[in-house]
């Protein structure tokens, strides 16, 4: 795998930040825009124009080292995910939040939930309540068709976007923390 890495023509590391950053500014731009003054999604048209190139990045050898490790600790981290992504679901049950559905196979990035019938005024006014009592949420998941020009609407994909509230589940975090965490989010 490391022979074959060294083939891939990839970016220096100072380019790929450049990329990013250029790429951050326009798409904060847009969100901005879009959640301000209620701007039409075409603003995001075009944007990932030239991003693909970041994707082709050095690859450290040092990542080779620790692989083993880390697969070794997939199955804890697996449980880890998944016993904190229940912790998520039974602490906002009953709340204006709404579990996606998880199945007991799934092993998730994030919790996942959905505040139903939001605006994306209103899923920007309750992420930023959260994020200032200490909690981390991610929230912007704009539709894929957004970023291509004249494309038709997605309104499922688009009602999606407006709802959905991701909560962090991955180590370090414990039981403890996300117990904390739910009782800021009530309170938010």
């Amino acid at each position: 795998v490391k022979r074959e890495l060294r083939t891939v023509p990839s970016k220096s590391e100072a380019d790929v930040k450049e990329i990013e950053r250029s790429f951050r500014s326009r798409f904060d731009s847009a969100r901005d825009k879009l959640v301000s003054t209620k701007s039409r999604p075409e603003i995001f048209a075009g944007l990932l124009q030239d991003y693909g190139v970041s994707l082709y990045r050095e690859t450290q050898a040092s990542v080779f080292d620790v692989l083993p490790e880390q697969i070794e600790m997939y199955g804890q981290h697996m449980q880890v995910r998944r016993d904190n992504a229940r912790n998520w679901q039974v602490g906002l049950a009953g709340s204006e939040f709404k579990d996606i559905g998880f199945r007991d196979g799934d092993v998730p990035w994030r919790y996942a939930c959905r505040l139903e019938g939001a605006s994306l005024q209103k899923q920007h006014d309750v992420a930023e309540a959260i994020r200032q009592r200490g909690v981390h949420v991610s929230n912007w998941y704009i539709p894929a068709n957004w970023y291509i020009a004249n494309h038709p609407r997605m309104e499922g994909a688009e009602k999606f976007a407006r709802e959905i509230f991701q909560f962090w589940v991955e180590p370090p975090a414990t039981k403890t923390q996300i117990s904390e965490d739910i009782t800021q989010v009530h309170e938010a």
